[in-house]
């Protein structure tokens, strides 16, 4: 270090009241001194460990006094810290879920006893049906194979009940020619056996059918005697329902 670095050291340190101010040199009047020479006092060099000592102090002086210069004085935009208060968790609340509402029950009304024809008899079962107080009578006196037909006829008029297979044939006999007699239907009825595949009822079977089916069609009034025949009786109103009467269109 130069000797003008040092005498500029020493004078920062001094500022900065790390070194006692330097004593006064005085120096007496060269008429006054009884030799030429003076008596000088001479200060020992300061160690190069201390010096760089006294350099960092110094330097942390210097920054301690641009950060205090920096912060704005009370009043010019000195924001005062705020205290957060910090709130306690709270549990959730419970959420209530309302019932479910129901729907409201429908009563419905109890459906009307099934008529049985075998709790009431047949005659009565078919007359109530049909709406004929006369067919009572008429029904009951049938034999019980003739009654079972005459009940599925009725149930077939007024409620649509697929006929037996020998009634079904019977009537579609009727239809197509008008009329009915014994052997037609018994002819008939080996005739459809045979095209359903089995072996064809026995003539046995066949005549007995065939002579309940005539029995039930005219006790009932729907077939009357007509020569050597049964024709359709156009005046009962079975008759009508199952033999409607089709009115032609006349001619242009």
């Amino acid at each position: 270090m130069s000797d003008a670095q040092m005498a500029d050291l020493m004078q920062e340190m001094a500022a900065a009241g790390l070194l006692p101010p330097p004593a006064e040199i005085t120096v007496e009047d060269e008429t006054e001194s009884e030799t030429p020479e003076q008596d000088f006092a001479v200060t020992a060099p300061i160690p190069e460990a201390e010096l760089e000592a006294l350099e960092g102090e110094l330097e942390l002086a210097d920054a301690k006094r641009e950060v205090y210069a920096e912060q704005p004085a009370e009043g010019e935009g000195f924001v005062e810290p705020v205290m957060v208060e910090t709130l306690p968790e709270r549990e959730p609340e419970a959420v209530e879920v309302p019932a479910p509402v129901e729907a409201p029950k429908v009563e419905r009304k109890p459906a009307a006893p099934r008529v049985s024809r075998f709790a009431i008899g047949a005659g009565s079962y078919v007359a109530g049906l049909a709406g004929d107080p006369e067919l009572a009578a008429i029904v009951d006196g049938l034999p019980k194979k003739v009654k079972d037909k005459a009940a599925n006829l009725i149930e077939h008029v007024q409620k649509g009940k697929a006929l037996s297979v020998y009634t079904q044939t019977a009537i579609g006999l009727v239809r197509d020619t008008g009329a009915l007699t014994s052997k037609a239907l018994v002819d008939a009825y080996l005739a459809q056996s045979k095209r359903s595949g089995g072996e064809g009822y026995s003539i046995g079977t066949a005549r007995s059918q065939a002579q309940q089916m005539m029995t039930l069609l005219t006790r009932l009034g729907i077939l009357v005697k007509s020569g050597d025949a049964l024709a359709i009786n156009h005046a009962s109103p079975l008759a009508a329902r199952l033999f409607p009467v089709v009115e032609l269109a006349e001619a242009a």
